[in-house]
């Protein structure tokens, strides 16, 4: 499911850095990490660094030192997954050049705060 949202999201990102439009690009980010579950959302440029990103403190952060080798030279979309977080990675191309790699985090485990859901219970039939 992750896939399928992370490649029209992609398709949208890579319009519009190919209008230099970065504005709209960062609310697409903003309005995406607002979904439950999503951790974070990075823009990894072409220079590689850190373009955009949901959290701040990241922004022109060396790449590598936020994700992994395989992040950076992802050809298709890649999933990586720990015990917590699942992050995908989608290369961002032009027609003729890798412009970046959107990074999406999300957490396997509901979000701190919101409530732990108990286990279902089996229907109990009077007699």
């Amino acid at each position: 499911m992750l896939r399928l949202t992370a490649r029209p999201l992609a398709w949208a990102v890579r319009a519009e850095i190919m209008r230099n439009n970065l504005g709209q690009v960062d609310d697409y980010l903003t309005d995406f990490v607002r979904e439950p579950r999503v951790a974070r959302v990075l823009l990894i440029g072409k220079a590689g660094t850190v373009e955009l990103a949901t959290d701040r403190k990241l922004l022109t952060t060396p790449a590598e030192n936020v994700v992994s080798r395989a992040v950076l030279e992802t050809a298709d979309v890649l999933v990586e997954q720990s015990k917590s977080t699942v992050r995908l990675a989608v290369p961002i191309m032009s027609f003729d050049e890798r412009l970046g790699v959107l990074v999406v985090d999300y957490r396997v485990e509901p979000p701190p705060g919101t409530p732990a859901q108990p286990p279902a219970q089996p229907e109990r039939r009077e007699e």
